[in-house]
């Protein structure tokens, strides 16, 4: 219906439908709406699957309404055709989506609008009930009347994935951070039979792409607009993509931008652009930030539906450490967190971890502070210690940490420039600036060039730290 649309018809009502559910969600409300079950996955048949079928759910029979009228539709687009019979469920989508904005550009443009429309009901629903569960706390209830309007959530709902509650939210997260990779390609394969295969424009070759954004609200539909009448996956009619577009988390289609020798002196040899780039761009990024913010909220209120908190933090951090410094400052900026991501939120997955990466001669927070920072815990725990290794990446991503923390609480509390918080900065710069000194025999791989990108990222950091203090007074 909008990559290989035979006709304009038919992609036109794509978008139409999709203006149609911005505006329910945006009037009416994912409730009201019965948008759970308009937005209910399927197909749970891993046969039908892959051979495109769909069946409909003993319990989803057609049934009159109290008006004598019928609900379910029978088209081959509420059934074969639905995203929602193609899909394994929402992550399987979700991965497939983000695998897209790394090597299918043409395939993202659509995905991305789809995407964008399931966070906007899932965030509207989501806040809905959780201020129903406030109201049954107002009341005086507990328990689970007060987690009941969260836990029919259409995101609790999706997050059910069987009796492996710890299994399925790894492979969640493994969704939200597709990167384009073997693993990640094998495990989000696309969801409709051959969409990344581009259609010919009758004998003329294949129809050339055009540097048009998509605007549904303006009609602007880029190259979506086919003339060729055939749906047809033989006989010519479509060429395959570019097989060199699936590669790997490190190499992504999108090229970073160069930089002369001349200006690299004076800011950072790896644009923030890059960071976005291996994550498929800023959209992407948003996109992905909005669905961690929703999974912790899940989390933290929900634990025992989905998972716990801390379970679910480490399982992030385990995505997030290995990421490019571009990236791995780009994720874990303050200033880049969705307003979602509670202050004490971003905290506790920082502070998580910093822990992983820091010197072990570094005291650990007391158990009392329960992840809760204040000025004394960050000049005593974080502040002056540098990585625990002599990497100069990791002594980079532990300065990152350092001052994100920093900014939190100057932003959220308020800082007091004391001598001691000056002095523990300043160890803590120094400390790293000694530790990568010396090359870390036992990191593997890396090279001299990238020492010095990750040297150069830290004494951005070192400047940004002191810039902090300052401004403390």
């Amino acid at each position: 219906m909008t990559t290989r649309s035979s006709s304009k018809d038919r992609l036109r009502a794509s978008n139409n439908a999709l203006r149609f559910l911005r505006s329910v969600n945006r009037l009416v409300g994912p409730e009201n709406a019965n948008l759970a079950k308009a937005f209910q996955f399927n197909c749970s048949d891993r046969s039908l699957r892959r051979s495109g079928g769909w069946r409909r759910n003993d319990d989803d029979e057609e049934s009159p309404d109290e008006d004598g009228l019928v609900d379910e539709i029978s088209t081959e687009i509420a059934t074969t055709g639905s995203l929602f019979s193609r899909a394994e469920d929402f992550w399987h989508a979700v991965g497939w989506a983000f695998n897209c904005s790394l090597v299918y550009p043409k395939r993202w443009e659509r995905w991305k609008l789809w995407l964008g429309l399931m966070l906007d009901v899932l965030e509207e629903d989501w806040r809905a009930r959780e201020d129903a569960a406030h109201a049954e706390v107002a009341r005086g209830d507990e328990g689970e009347a007060v987690d009941a309007p969260m836990a029919n959530s259409i995101i609790s709902k999706y997050l059910q994935l069987g009796s492996s509650r710890y299994g399925g939210a790894r492979r969640v997260v493994r969704a939200i951070f597709a990167d384009a990779g073997q693993s990640s390609l094998r495990e989000f394969k696309e969801v409709f039979h051959n969409e990344t295969i581009e259609r010919r424009e009758g004998n003329n070759g294949m129809k050339k792409m055009q540097d048009i954004q998509i605007n549904i609200d303006e009609d602007i539909y880029g190259d979506y607009l086919c003339s060729d009448e055939s749906d047809g996956d033989g006989d010519g009619s479509i060429v395959a993509g570019d097989p060199s577009r699936t590669q790997e988390h490190n190499s992504p289609i999108l090229k970073p931008k160069k930089t002369s020798e001349k200006k690299a002196g004076a800011r950072n040899e790896i644009d923030s652009v890059d960071g976005f780039d291996l994550l498929g761009g800023v959209e992407a990024f948003t996109l992905r930030q909005r669905l961690l913010a929703l999974l912790s909220d899940v989390s933290a209120n929900l634990p025992t539906h989905f998972t716990p908190l801390d379970s679910l933090y480490n399982t992030y951090s385990e995505h997030i450490r290995p990421l490019p410094l571009p990236t791995f400052a780009l994720v874990l900026s303050p200033t880049l967190l969705p307003s979602t991501f509670t202050p004490s939120a971003r905290s506790s997955l920082i502070q998580l971890i910093l822990l992983s990466l820091i010197s072990t001669s570094a005291p650990l927070p007391p158990e009392s502070a329960n992840d809760e920072l204040d000025q004394d815990i960050l000049q005593t725990c974080f502040l002056p210690y540098p990585a625990n290794t002599n990497n100069a990446t990791d002594n980079a991503k532990v300065s990152l940490l350092v001052e994100a923390l920093l900014r939190l609480l100057a932003h959220h509390i308020g800082l007091d420039g004391t001598p001691e918080l000056k002095e523990a900065v300043e160890r803590g710069i120094a400390a790293r600036e000694a530790k990568t000194a010396k090359p870390d025999r036992r990191s593997r791989g890396g090279s001299k060039g990238d020492a010095e990108k990750a040297r150069f990222w830290m004494g951005m950091s070192a400047i940004r730290l002191r810039a902090v203090v300052e401004d403390a007074g």
